[in-house]
C-alpha cells in the first residue's frame, strides 16, 4: 500500500469513529480501533451547549472570630494564573458525585484556621452561578450566585 492509501484508510476510520461517537453508538470495536478512537478524541462528549453546560462554582467562607457577634465573609480571588486555575478546579470538584467532599471542605477550613488564628467557626460555602432560561430572563430573572452546600467547622478548643 502506498502512503496515500494508508492515510486515506486512517482518515475513513477516524471519520467513522467520530460519526459513531456523535450518534452515541457504543459498538464493540477491535482494540486498535478503540485506541484510535481514544487517542484522536473521537470518544469525547462535550458539554458546551445547553442543557448540559456545567454551572461555574466558587467557594465562599464565613468566618466568626473570638468576638462571637461578628461574621466576616471572604472569597479567595486571584485575577489570573495558575492559582486561579487551581482554585477553580477545587471549587469544581464539588460538582462531582464523590464521597470526599467533606474531606476537601475540612481541608479548606483547616487552612483558614491556620491563616486566621482568631477564627472560631468557619462555614465553607459552595456556590453555583445559576443562569436563568430565556423564559425566566424575559420575566425579569437574572443570573446570580446561589448557595448549593454549606460545610460548618469549629475549632475543638473554641469555647
Amino acid at each position: 500500500m502506498t502512503k496515500e492509501k494508508v492515510l486515506g484508510v486512517i482518515l475513513v476510520l477516524f471519520v467513522g469513529q467520530s460519526l459513531l461517537s456523535a450518534a452515541k453508538l457504543n459498538l464493540p470495536l477491535p482494540f486498535s480501533l478503540s485506541c484510535l478512537r481514544s487517542w484522536s478524541g473521537a470518544d469525547n462528549r462535550y458539554g458546551f451547549f445547553a442543557p448540559k453546560v456545567a454551572a461555574e462554582k466558587r467557594l465562599q467562607f464565613d468566618i466568626r472570630g473570638t468576638n462571637r457577634s461578628d461574621w466576616y465573609q471572604c472569597e479567595l480571588l486571584y485575577p489570573r494564573g495558575e492559582i486561579r486555575m487551581r482554585l477553580a478546579t477545587l471549587a469544581g470538584s464539588f460538582r462531582e458525585q464523590h464521597d470526599f467532599k467533606d474531606v476537601v471542605a475540612a481541608s479548606i477550613a483547616a487552612w483558614i484556621f491556620g491563616r486566621v488564628p482568631e477564627s472560631q467557626i468557619v462555614l465553607v460555602q459552595v456556590e453555583s452561578y445559576r443562569i436563568p432560561t430565556m423564559l425566566e430572563y424575559r420575566g425579569g430573572s437574572r443570573a446570580s450566585w446561589e448557595t448549593v452546600q454549606v460545610y460548618p467547622f469549629a475549632r475543638l478548643d473554641s469555647k
